[in-house]
């Protein structure tokens, strides 16, 4: 089911022997459009700590009590590497946070290749970007700059992100529109836009979202028909 995921937002997070947590943040792969991890406040608001649990062990959410259950224990989210709210998450610090729960780390490829090969090259920098502080980025339509990304929209199973919601207008006159990540041509992090190949009045006159309506497969037809793409399924 597609679920938007500002809706994640103080969940609980429900472990082996109870509850522990709440959800505070989402950090998602900008290569990939994928979420890898929650980012968890494991006490009280500012006292408690803040921490990243890997989006592989966590089932779906439950949005009927706004809980995500997980794979872990209380002691093991409780002892969870902080998050340094202050610094970029780098490929390094994934690895030992991935150690500590004892999974592989999801960039390399599974199984492995039965001859030798070159070693990888790996950048010391991830892909992780905060949905919370992409929220509000501008939208680019070939470099005119109108709306803003708004939320992301994501299959509450497998954590693939599959649309940016975009806020038009803001007001009595709100309209929201859906892109898909792959029609994104560049995000420039440095000037807080996302840039697409599309005219600014094609988005502008796309099919409608609301929120309150749910993203079934007849809308889904339509949003891509309009666009001229080709279906992802």
């Amino acid at each position: 089911m597609l679920r938007a995921l500002k809706q994640l937002d103080g969940y609980h997070l429900a472990t082996e022997d109870g509850e522990f947590g709440k959800v505070v943040d989402v950090l998602f792969d900008d290569e990939h459009w994928t979420v890898r991890y929650l980012v968890a406040k494991t006490g009280p608001w500012l006292l408690g700590r803040k921490v990243l649990i890997y989006a592989q062990l966590l089932g779906a959410p439950e949005w009927t009590t706004q809980t995500i259950r997980t794979q872990l224990t209380k002691e093991q989210i409780k002892g969870a590497p902080e998050l340094d709210a202050d610094a970029p998450v780098s490929r390094q610090r994934e690895r030992e946070l991935l150690a500590y729960f004892g999974t592989a780390p999801y960039w390399h490829p599974a199984p492995p290749p039965p001859l030798p090969v070159l070693p990888v090259q790996e950048s010391a920098d991830s892909h992780l970007r905060s949905v919370r502080a992409v929220t509000g980025y501008r939208l680019a339509a070939n470099d005119e700059d109108f709306g803003e990304v708004a939320d992301f929209i994501c299959e509450d199973r497998s954590w693939v992100i599959r649309f940016l919601v975009v806020a038009l207008r803001r007001g009595p006159r709100a309209r929201s529109v859906l892109v898909a990540p792959g029609w994104v041509n560049r995000i420039e992090w440095s000037t807080n836009r996302v840039y697409l190949p599309l005219d600014r009045g094609q988005i502008e006159k796309a099919p409608e979202y609301r929120p309150e309506a749910p993203i079934n497969r007849a809308y889904e037809t339509r949003l891509y028909d309009y666009y001229g793409r080709p279906y992802p399924w």
